[in-house]
């Protein structure tokens, strides 16, 4: 069989396997009274592809073809186990190969005047075929609820995949250019940052390694891309965050200065040092 023959098989294999046409009303489902099914079997092994050495995975599965009384298949193969909606990848390649055979056979020798139903079990490269009972062909007409309900948990027990906003756009080095923060700035962008948990190194209004890291840090944890620059958003977004610690922090500081110059020693010449140093120093006895 050539290349464009299998890919054309191939392109109706899977809708056929998952949604093939099950049994109608216009199908004779009656039993024929014997057909040998060992000369199917010969028949079929003829057309069966024998797997290389380093082919894929296959693995067993049952289908079902309906066959006229001259031998040749009516609609679709019809997978019967496992149900197509639960098959796995080495089923289908399996289901593929039966496909292949029944499109290559010649006409099966089926005996009587109407159609007849088998069921064609792979056991790795052979083939059996066998005929349905009569609780085989009701399955195989009605819906298999089974099947159904275990897809049904499937898909429930799978989680929805979840909607992630578009990210922030990274902020780059002309984007913090453009904030032009002078040296009190970046200080203060540094203690927020330490307030915020990520240590710069110190608050000397430079932005080193260490500040640069630790601005990553923050962005990272921010859900921002860590460039080690900032833009305008991050910048409201860390001022944010920190706004409470950071006015705690210079009320801390206000107050300890305060504390400080009270408990002060006074100079005797606060206003003006120098004169006091040319002032003459009181002597005793003048």
């Amino acid at each position: 069989m050539n290349r464009l023959c299998v890919l054309t098989l191939a392109t109706g294999l899977i809708s056929a396997a998952l949604g093939g046409q099950p049994l109608g009303a216009d199908q004779d489902t009656s039993l024929p009274t014997k057909i040998d099914t060992a000369a199917i079997d010969a028949h079929l092994a003829r057309c069966f592809p024998t797997l290389g050495l380093i082919a894929p995975k296959h693995h067993d599965v049952t289908a079902a073809v309906t066959l006229a009384p001259e031998g040749t298949k009516i609609g679709a193969l019809r997978m019967v186990t496992p149900h197509p909606s639960l098959a796995s990848v080495p089923q289908l390649r399996q289901f593929l190969r039966v496909e292949v055979a029944l499109h290559a056979c010649p006409p099966l020798p089926v005996p009587g005047a109407s159609p007849v139903t088998l069921h064609i079990a792979t056991n790795g490269d052979a083939l059996t075929a066998h005929l349905p009972d009569s609780a085989e062909l009701a399955r195989l007409s009605a819906p298999n609820d089974a099947a159904n309900r275990a897809t049904e948990t499937l898909v429930a027990a799978t989680p929805s995949p979840q909607v992630q906003a578009p990210s922030a756009p990274p902020a780059l080095a002309v984007d913090e250019q453009i904030l032009a923060l002078g040296r009190s700035k970046r200080r203060e962008i540094q203690i927020r940052l330490r307030l915020a948990g990520f240590d710069p190194g110190g608050a000397d209004g430079r932005f080193g390694a260490r500040a640069r890291e630790s601005i990553m840090a923050w962005q990272a944890a921010a859900a921002f891309p860590p460039t080690g620059f900032l833009n305008a958003t991050q910048m409201e977004k860390l001022i944010a965050t920190t706004a409470e610690a950071y006015a705690t922090r210079a009320l801390e500081r206000s107050s300890n200065r305060s504390q400080r110059n009270d408990f002060a020693p006074s100079s005797p010449c606060p206003a003006n040092p120098t004169s006091c140093a040319s002032a003459p120093a009181n002597r005793p006895g003048r």
